[in-house]
């Protein structure tokens, strides 16, 4: 199985462009409360975007931190995708690694390696799944400590999952390899 392009290229997000998502988060990253718009479109139910935004800003340790100096922050996630209950666990070991230059500024630079492991199940069009995989990841972000701004940063991953599908009297293992790359850029 085989699969270019965008995952979810059904999905017409232009009725959410320019409309605002609050997300509020305690000092070091920590997201307590998503709120989406109203108007979502139909199509986007399948995406449980309230639990993705929860993993979309790195978490910071509660110390200050000095060039070289490494933490690991743990994200366990529950969540319904495509009709799959799943169970995600991210963990990703930080390391400072002093001022670089990003988006014009002098930022803090801070790289970062992930490991992720994704259990689920469920059903869909008529079909038992099963879902199970780990990757990996690696990437860099940046931000301005003094007024605390997330400038943004780069990742790039890998996970390998195995989907048993039962359907029909018919029992099938599907391999699964999802590469991404993923730039975070602060719209001013």
């Amino acid at each position: 199985l085989s699969i270019e392009g965008v995952p979810a290229a059904d999905i017409d997000f232009q009725a959410l462009y320019g409309k605002p998502v609050r997300i509020v988060m305690d000092e070091r990253g920590t997201v307590t409360e998503v709120v989406l718009p109203d108007s979502m479109p139909e199509s986007s139910s399948r995406l449980d975007l309230a639990s993705t935004y929860r993993a979309f800003y790195p978490v910071l340790p509660s110390e200050s931190v000095v060039e070289g100096q490494t933490w690991t922050d743990t994200v366990n996630m529950r969540t319904n995708q495509s009709g799959l209950d799943m169970t995600i666990q991210r963990v990703n070991h930080y390391t400072a690694m002093g001022d670089a230059e990003y988006a014009g500024r002098t930022a803090l630079k801070v790289d970062y390696s992930a490991e992720v492991s994704i259990e689920g199940s469920g059903t869909q069009q008529g079909a038992d799944i099963s879902l199970s995989g780990q990757g990996a990841g690696t990437g860099s972000y940046y931000f301005l400590p003094g007024p605390g701004l997330y400038l943004g940063g780069t990742e790039t991953s890998e996970v390998k999952m195995d989907a048993f599908v039962v359907a029909g009297g018919q029992n099938m293992l599907i391999p699964i390899v999802q590469q991404r790359e993923e730039t975070i850029e602060l719209v001013e």
